[in-house]
């Protein structure tokens, strides 16, 4: 449009500016029989047609901005809409699986491990974002087959450690070993299990630059008490504290604010029930400090936390049989909790997956009172408030599904369906943000 009003502009422009000159000079002496009166009349005519063609620059400016508005605002809508779930070709090998792990390299995305149909796996996969080409994982070194293990990126190494081998006990054996994956060469190396933690699955870690912190877990039905950290530099597991240190827990919640590790929530057998106890951590102290109760969320365990540079967020997860869909915001430098709005929360969830984009909260997938739900949302802490996600064409409803962030957007690997079916298929979205979405009235 810019481009047809400067061609408007100049032809009019050139036109008036001829005629407003003609008028001034050439109409008084162009014909000598006229009248005096006559010639006048004739000038000033030809004087009103030039400042009127002068003029009309202006007024197609006005109407083309009455036409096309440069910003329109968009509807106001408590759905959000984001551009389309887009299924990124699977290789034929790679099985379905449930609690997996799943990761960013910064050029790679890589698969390991998991629950499959019928066996447990220590298979797994990498591919190349920007040659969209799938290579296997190297199993020669690597850990036994398991799932609910922990993994952590250091930014050259993928260390596995603990979770569940299959045997003849429903719940599998926890094991107490590792492995440090090198994606630039495709190896393994195991980890030592001297001065490791016990054997545990369900357990919770964080790379913190230097180590790799563990904490709480499960053996068979009962929670296990401590943690360890892993120095892969030293290839040296450390002892940490236990004074002050939380009470044995499962499906718990740790995240790093780059100074400590904050552990809250989970399960607990004494009694048994979901807890709202929290504590911070820090490893150049070996010290633990517990989490101020006062205006903390209720009880729950596999809830979601992230950190936000300045804040923890909790959301979502179960107290005993009942599905939250609450949560709260922790500030360390207070010691201190706020209340975060539900007002168009997602609907109420556990084993989901929650994200930090840079500015929102995302939370995607889980399991509901009845089934898996379709909905998911964004939360702003600036604001207080959600975005919900109209469910779209993309991938089916999921739980126990690896969601990891990249530059190129959200990629989402495996899970279990409602029905039970493990699922092998691979999805990618970008990454939603304000430009993307309908903002919520």
């Amino acid at each position: 449009m810019l481009d047809t009003f400067d061609g408007k502009k100049s032809l009019v422009l050139f036109v008036g500016f001829s005629i407003l000159r003609w008028g001034c000079t050439v109409g008084l002496g162009s014909n000598l029989k006229e009248s005096s009166f006559h010639r006048l009349c004739l000038r000033i005519f030809r004087v009103y047609i030039g400042l009127l063609c002068l003029n009309l620059p202006i007024r197609i400016r006005a109407e083309d901005s009455k036409t096309e508005p440069k910003n329109p605002k968009p509807k106001a809508d408590h759905h959000a809409t984001v551009r389309e779930w887009q299924r990124v070709e699977t290789a034929p090998w790679l099985e379905g699986r449930q609690l997996h792990s799943s990761v960013w390299t910064g050029g790679e995305i890589l698969i390991w491990g998991g629950a499959g149909d019928s066996n447990w796996l220590n298979s797994g996969a990498r591919y190349k974002y920007s040659v969209a080409r799938w290579n296997q994982i190297s199993t020669n070194g690597a850990p036994s087959a398991r799932c609910g293990q922990s993994a952590v990126w250091t930014g050259s190494q993928w260390l596995i450690w603990g979770g569940y081998e299959q045997s003849s006990n429903p719940l599998g054996t926890m094991v107490q070993s590792g492995g440090a994956y090198e994606p630039s060469n495709d190896r393994w190396t195991p980890l030592p299990t001297h001065g490791s933690p016990s054997p545990r699955a369900d357990h919770v870690a964080v790379w913190t630059g230097d180590e790799m912190i563990i904490w709480g877990g499960r053996n068979q039905e009962q929670p296990v008490e401590g943690g360890g950290r892993f120095n892969p530099r030293l290839n040296l597991w450390i002892s940490m504290s236990r004074n002050n240190s939380p009470s044995p827990r499962f499906n718990q919640t740790m995240i790093w604010t780059g100074k400590e590790a904050i552990v809250w929530g989970g399960y607990i057998s004494k009694p048994p029930i979901s807890t709202a106890q929290g504590y911070r951590y820090r490893p150049e102290r070996d010290e633990w400090t517990v989490v101020s109760k006062q205006s903390a969320p209720v009880i729950r365990e596999n809830h979601t936390a992230v950190w936000t540079g300045s804040e923890m967020i909790l959301w979502g997860g179960n107290s005993g049989d009942t599905h939250l869909n609450t949560g709260a915001r922790y500030d360390p430098r207070t010691d201190s909790w706020r209340s975060m709005s539900a007002l168009d929360a997602p609907s109420p969830r556990k084993l989901h997956t929650g994200l930090w984009t840079g500015k929102e909260m995302l939370v995607w997938g889980g399991e509901g009172a009845d089934g898996n739900p379709a909905d998911w949302g964004l939360y702003d802490p600036t604001t207080d408030s959600w975005k919900t996600v109209k469910p779209a064409k993309g991938p089916q409803p999921r739980t126990n599904h690896g969601l990891i962030r990249t530059p190129h957007g959200l990629i989402l690997t495996g899970g279990q369906s409602s029905d039970g079916e493990l699922l092998n298929d691979i999805w990618k979205i970008s990454l939603p943000n304000t430009k993307q979405m309908q903002e919520v009235a």
